[in-house]
């Protein structure tokens, strides 16, 4: 399992990767007090890993990219559109390049 944060202004969005291995990410307002999760199953996206082992978030703009690494070694991500508050998760994984070395 894991799970990272990444908290813009008063929005706060959160990787999770649960015990079967399933990739999630999150966002949630923080103001005026901390407000309920919209969750995203991003294991349904094209090229999902099987093997996803840790994770994490960062936002630029209107993206968020989510990268997470996987038992073999492999480094893969996806990014998710965030208009207004809300997030679009749909483009598929794809491999970074290059691999970081073994």
């Amino acid at each position: 399992m894991s799970i990272d944060s990444y908290n813009r202004g008063s929005q706060q969005y959160t990787g999770v990767i649960d015990d079967e291995g399933d990739i999630s990410v999150g966002t949630r307002t923080l103001q005026p007090g901390p407000g309920s999760y919209t969750w995203s199953n991003l294991s349904d996206n094209a090229n999902a890993p099987e093997n996803a082992c840790d994770i994490t978030v960062t936002e630029q703009g209107n993206t968020l990219n989510v990268q997470v690494i996987t038992t073999t070694g492999t480094v893969v991500e996806t990014f998710c559109n965030v208009p207004g508050n809300e997030l679009e998760c749909t483009a598929p994984w794809t491999g970074v390049v290059p691999q970081p070395p073994a």
